[in-house]
Parts: structure tokens; C-alpha cells; sequence
């Protein structure tokens, strides 16, 4: 075996290569390259694995990596017949020897750990059953946590005293305006840009162009009070505006 070990080494040597060049094409461990090459095939895991070794070694040498593995075989199985076999069963009888206090000790530990767990655990069953029972005042706290959000109090608008009527005109638009006693407030022909505010406790409005004129009531945007080019009267009273706010 030594033989092939010097024979890798020669032809690594004759190629100016380092073990660390092999395993770094190789991928094999430098120590196992190491090995094989001084005949120490014993820190190697396993006789398939140095086979492998020694095969894969003498191919990226250039060597016959099959001739060297067939001779590593020969060399083994002479080395390993006759005392091989003897001290294997001697081996394994000791080994069948020393097993059974190592498992006395292992049943003895799981013994006494699976007690040690008992004991830890029933003191704390004990412990949670004499718990007292939880007091009224943490039913109470629930009972306020659970109660749904109290919801603000809607406040009722207070009632307009007068009518604020403001248009704003987009283009032309003739208008008219008359009080609750029919007296004009306003006749006149407005143009894109201009508006006016009119105030009373009735009004009653007729627009030329209603699609030309944006009415504010009361701060509130009311949507066109007619079709674009069709004249239209509306009557606006503080009684109906009343009722509108307190039944949006």
C-alpha cells in the first residue's frame, strides 16, 4: 500500500504540484492527499471513500486510476484476512460487553428526570386550583370596557330670522325680486361676474337665464332653479327655509 502512496507522490512531484494545488482542482481535503500519499489510510471515514480518493487522484495525474485501485484492493484484502477477523469479533463482543452499563446509566438519568418533572409540575396544578375567584370590581371593568361609545348629542339648529339670498351671474341673466308686501327690491339686467345679495322674510325671485345664476340661501349652495334659457319664478319664505333645516 505504500507503493501507491509513493507512486501518486512521484508523478504530483514530477508535475511541480502541491497537495494544496490537487485539492484545489480536486476538491479532495489536502490532510486525506496527504494520507494516501504516506500509506496512512486510517483517518480516512471509510475503505470506498480512499478507493475513491486514490482513483480520482491518479486520473487528474495522468495516472491509471483503475490499475492503482485494483491494487489497493489486492493489498487490502491480504492485510485484512486471518487477525482482521479475529479482533473484529473480539471488538464487537467488548463493545456488546460495555453497552450494558452505559445503558443501566442512561435508563437511570431518564428514571429521575421524568420524577424530577412530576414533582415540579403537581405543586403547580395545586397551586392554580386554591387561586381565589376573580373579584366583582374586574366584572364591573368588563361590564364598562364591553358598553358600546356613547354617541354626542345632535344639536338642533336655531331658526333664521331672515332670508340672505346671494347670486352670483356666469353670463347674462335678467332678474326681478319683490318682497313679502310686493315692493321690488331689485330689477335689472346682471352680466358674467357681477351677483347680489337680497334679505327679507319673503322673496320671490324670477330669473331670465336660471343657468346663468349660482344662488346661495343662507350659506347653502342651491342647485339651478331652472333649465338654461327658460325663465323661471321662485318664492322663498323664512317659513319653508325653517322647516328645511330642522328635517334635512
Amino acid at each position: 500500500m505504500d507503493d501507491i502512496g509513493k507512486i501518486l507522490k512521484e508523478a504530483r512531484e514530477s508535475k511541480h504540484l502541491t497537495l494544496d494545488d490537487v485539492s484545489r482542482e480536486t476538491h479532495i481535503l489536502t490532510r486525506y492527499l496527504s494520507a494516501i500519499e504516506e500509506g496512512n489510510y486510517s483517518i480516512v471515514p471509510d475503505r470506498i471513500y480512499v478507493i475513491g480518493i486514490v482513483r480520482k487522484y491518479a486520473d487528474f495525474l495522468g495516472l491509471d486510476g483503475s490499475e492503482l485501485v485494483k491494487n489497493f484492493i489486492d493489498s487490502t484484502n491480504k492485510s485484512s484476512k486471518g487477525p482482521s477477523r479475529q479482533s473484529e469479533k473480539v471488538s464487537q463482543h467488548s463493545a456488546g460487553i460495555n453497552l450494558r452499563p452505559l445503558i443501566t446509566i442512561i435508563t437511570s438519568v431518564v428514571l429521575i428526570a421524568a420524577f424530577a418533572i412530576f414533582i415540579y409540575i403537581n405543586p403547580y396544578k395545586k397551586l392554580n386550583l386554591n387561586l381565589p375567584p376573580p373579584t366583582e370590581p374586574q366584572k364591573e371593568q368588563q361590564q364598562v370596557e364591553n358598553s358600546p361609545p356613547e354617541m354626542p348629542e345632535t344639536k338642533t339648529p336655531e331658526p333664521a330670522d331672515k332670508l340672505v339670498i346671494n347670486l352670483k351671474f356666469t353670463g347674462d341673466c335678467w332678474i326681478r325680486a319683490r318682497d313679502a308686501n310686493g315692493n321690488v327690491l331689485v330689477e335689472k339686467k346682471f352680466t358674467n361676474g357681477e351677483e347680489v345679495t337680497l334679505e327679507g322674510t319673503e322673496i320671490t325671485l324670477r330669473l331670465g337665464d336660471p343657468g346663468n345664476a349660482i344662488i346661495t340661501l343662507n350659506g347653502q349652495e342651491l342647485p339651478p332653479l331652472g333649465k338654461p334659457g327658460m325663465p323661471v319664478t321662485k318664492k322663498f319664505t323664512l317659513e319653508d327655509l325653517n322647516s328645511q333645516e330642522q328635517n334635512p
